[in-house]
């Protein structure tokens, strides 16, 4: 039996996660297990076990599908378990993408639909050899298919394994997919049974066996497993643990925003729906409904809290999901912070009493109000229950404070800014606020954080000055986007279509990994980039290179070839400009000069090299040798500022071993070209980290992932534009589960991001800032911000008195009434820039603005 312990606040969760442990300590070999859906949750789950107890020791962290995946593999019978690396989303493709070069599969008019995407050409019938030569584009988008497939069969076995259990038992006909015609689908069966042939797998029957031996290999089990933070998790999971709480304990310590049953709620636009259909039904059978509307009839259909209807999609059919299983519940749930307590007893960070009982009080601000609404599944839009006519409602008075900020800017730039000024106004307000207390997420962190690093400060070192900016830390980058090195790295490998530029070729010397490497100081680079003005160097490598650009029309010069040939002649010639064999000899390299134009040159030569040696095709293990051995002649492990440069060299070494033994495991050893290496390891370097820069005790700005819902004083949103929140990934159209009904337990994107900004909601404590580009900067026009923001905003309006549009008529009191939107200026030298409820502290824009106005 499952003990659920549902909470609306994440550190009742964790007070709760510590009295199991105090009630029920484990023996001291035996480690803790907790499975958390993040790193990011396990990072704040070990600093808050690690302060609630003095130490964190002895814990296993793990992520819910490795674990339980890992867990079934270990209980199963030794025949059903095959080796699982084959079955790895990074070792499918590979697989699957020789397969789809197999003359059988290339010929089988079922896999016509995907042979004639990567071939881009007719399936041709006959046995011609020709037929199916293919060039090396026509391997990358063959590779970028199979990629494809094997994530969509990583999701077919974790959310349709009844699928992939009938195609193994030669059953095409799936259920769900009856209004397709299974020739279009058929091919993904094919491609399933021929997997299977390499190496027999059937996850139904491994679940089922791994159930069975669950009485028998108890030993092999820890001795409790707590799932923490988890808001959704797959039927064929639930399943599994609901298995294993028959003879071990589990805890699942879940994060519930309402404490009345709300798996059955509607949103208000399905309540519409049902009444609609309703009334044609009774239309329809009007003889015999006595002239009875919809109206009269008891719908049964509940809304509840709107908010709650409208994001909580997710969480609504968890909690379905979990009605059909045996649970223990423990619940812990705990209003907003009250205003007031007894004054005779202390309140701690949580409102509780200290050696006493929680207080009712009254909520000290809407955001609190709007959490309670939420927690106790009510509607502030609600008639005044004093009216007898629901149509008539009292107007509610305006309850404004501000505990949400809602910002409308012109572009991210000025969000950023506007959020660095508001903060500060925050810290002068609250002695007790630091930059730990404080959470910015953006639902793409890689667009903000070129402007997060020109208005914030990375680390404590450069605080200085009257008003310093403030110290952050930016989690969930891509490395690609983050690491100089490896971004370059990422960029030579390109070098067989690179012009040779001489900005891009300075641009690496640029770099202190390379400069060391080859000896070259900055003032050196200074040097080198006179010398090549006046050699007037400014692409090419040679003439074979430029004609293969541009043709048999051109000519050297401009070369990198023709300029380095006039430095060295003019060198060794004389010490003044010469013509010789009509080529200007340039002086401009004298004495020791000599050792660094040898190295320019060696530099240049040395990239050559690499370029021309890049467009052979490798095996996996062939392209391990050659990138690691160029890796040590271009870059330097340590630079002239004895800065080591091991971390991010490791990540390439890593990827490129990763290439490797992803091809051991599925038994490639076909030759790769150059495009499909660097498309994996492009999509290697471009997955986010979210282990690293993710609290560590300043402003933490991080992208918008699922079930990281940790609680922060001040959380704040950017970026929450329409069209681009929540966020949309375009379905396949291969995708079976898309063209599907929908069932209990499917994940998507849209739906995970309003789950997100409802976790958002409640658990920010103090206050909520949610920004969005509202203006045009180019003509000011009116931009419309996310569709959960419209909702929170006319929620707001509806129940709070909210005023969200501008009204140029005054009042009594000769005001016009103001839109509860921060509108702020458009540049930050503006003068409406430093006026206002939290004017800019930025002097240096001030003076700028000044000076302008003198100006004019």
């Amino acid at each position: 039996m499952i003990h659920l312990y549902p909470a609306n606040k994440m550190e009742n969760l964790l007070l709760l996660l510590n009295k199991i442990s105090q009630l029920s300590p484990l023996g001291v070999f035996n480690q803790e297990v907790i499975v958390v859906q993040n790193a990011g949750m396990q990072h704040w789950l070990n600093l808050a076990i690690a302060k609630e107890r003095g130490i964190s020791m002895n814990m296993r962290y793990a992520l819910p599908a490795q674990f339980l995946w890992k867990l079934i593999r270990t209980i199963a019978s030794d025949d059903k378990v095959p080796d699982q690396s084959p079955y790895s989303r990074e070792v499918l493709c590979w697989r699957i993408h020789e397969i789809l070069a197999r003359d059988s599969v290339v010929e089988d008019a079922d896999f016509s639909q995907a042979t004639r995407y990567w071939r881009g050409e007719e399936v041709l019938g006959e046995g011609d050899i020709n037929a199916h030569q293919e060039g090396k584009h026509a391997q990358l988008k063959r590779y970028q298919l199979a990629t494809q497939l094997a994530d969509l069969y990583e999701q077919y076995l974790i959310f349709r394994p009844q699928w992939l259990d009938d195609w193994q038992q030669g059953k095409f006909d799936l259920k769900g997919l009856e209004n397709i015609t299974t020739s279009e689908y058929k091919w993904q069966g094919k491609l399933w049974c021929l997997l299977i042939d390499q190496l027999a797998y059937n996850p139904v029957e491994l679940m089922h066996d791994a159930i069975a031996n669950i009485k028998d290999k108890k030993d092999l089990i820890p001795p409790r497993i707590s799932f923490f933070g988890l808001n959704t998790m797959a039927p064929m999971w639930l399943d599994f643990i609901n298995a294993l709480s028959e003879h071990v304990e589990v805890h699942f310590f879940h994060l519930n925003p309402c404490f009345s049953y709300w798996g059955d709620i509607r949103t208000e636009k399905q309540e519409v729906k049902e009444k609609h259909a309703l009334t044609q039904a009774i239309g329809k059978l009007s003889k015999w409904s006595d002239g009875v509307s919809a109206d009269e009839l008891d719908v049964q259909s509940f809304v509840g809290n709107p908010l709650l209807a409208n994001l909580g999609q997710q969480g609504r059919e968890f909690i379905s999901m979990l009605q059909d299983y045996s649970t223990i519940d423990v619940e812990l749930f705990e209003q907003a912070k009250v205003e007031q307590a007894k004054s005779d007893q202390p309140v701690n960070d949580y409102s509780e009493i200290i050696n006493g009982d929680l207080i009712t009080g009254e909520v000290s601000s809407v955001l609190h109000q709007l959490q309670n609404d939420i927690l106790e599944l009510s509607d502030a839009r609600a008639p005044n229950e004093l009216n007898n006519e629901d149509e008539v409602t009292i107007p509610k008075e305006a309850q404004h404070d501000d505990s949400i900020i809602i910002t409308s800017c012109h572009s991210a730039l000025r969000e950023v800014q506007a959020l660095h000024d508001y903060l500060l106004h925050q810290f002068n307000q609250d002695k007790s606020l630091t930059p730990k207390d404080i959470l910015v997420m953006c639902p793409q962190i890689e667009e903000y954080a070129p402007y997060v690093n020109a208005v914030f400060t990375r680390g404590w070192q450069d605080i200085a000055g009257e008003v310093p900016p403030l110290p952050c830390s930016i989690a969930d980058r891509s490395v690609k986007d983050s690491d100089p090195l490896v971004a370059a790295f990422t960029e030579l490998l390109t070098l067989p279509d690179s012009r040779f530029g001489v900005s891009q070729l300075l641009a690496f010397l640029r770099l202190p990994a390379v400069a060391h490497n080859f000896a070259i100081n900055s003032e050196d680079l200074v040097k080198i980039s006179a010398w090549l003005e006046q050699a007037t160097v400014h692409w090419g490598l040679d003439l074979t290179h430029k004609q293969s650009l541009l043709g048999q029309q051109a000519n050297a010069s401009f070369t990198w070839q023709q300029g380095l040939s006039r430095l060295l002649r003019g060198f060794a010639y004389a010490d003044s400009e010469q013509v010789y064999q009509q080529q200007l000899l340039l002086s401009n390299v004298e004495g020791s000069d000599g050792i660094l134009l040898g190295q320019l040159m060696l530099f240049i030569e040395q990239l050559h090299y690499f370029s021309e040696n890049l467009q052979r095709s490798r095996t996996a293990v062939q392209w391990q040798s050659f990138l690691l051995e160029q890796l040590g002649n271009l870059f330097s492990r340590v630079d002239a500022d004895n800065v080591s440069n091991e971390n991010s060299l490791m990540v390439i070494e890593q990827a490129i071993t990763g290439l490797v033994e992803h091809c051991h495991h599925a038994n490639f050893e076909d030759d790769i070209s150059l495009l499909i290496v660097v498309d994996y390891l492009s999509q290697h370097f471009s997955q986010g980290d979210a282990s690293k820069q993710f609290m560590v005790g300043q402003v933490t700005f991080c992208s918008m992932l699922p079930m990281r819902s940790i609680p922060f004083k001040v959380i704040a949103v950017l970026g929450l534009n329409d069209g681009q929140f929540p966020r949309q990934r375009q379905p396949l159209g291969f995708d079976l589960m898309s063209l599907s009904k929908p069932e209990l337990g499917d994940r998507s994107r849209r739906g995970d991001d309003r789950y997100l900004f409802l976790e958002a909601i409640i658990s920010a404590r103090d206050s909520l800032y949610l920004s969005y580009q509202g203006r045009n900067i180019k003509n000011n026009n009116e931009k419309q911000p996310s569709l959960v923001v419209k909702e929170l905003m006319e929620y707001l309006a509806q129940g709070y008195g909210w005023n969200f549009t501008e009204d140029p008529l005054e009042n009594d009191s000769g005001e016009s009434k103001k839109s509860a939107i921060y509108q702020l200026a458009m540049q930050a030298f503006s003068a409406n820039n430093y006026q206002g409820k939290w004017p800019s502290f930025d002097a240096n824009w001030l003076v700028l603005g000044q000076s302008a106005n003198d100006a004019n």
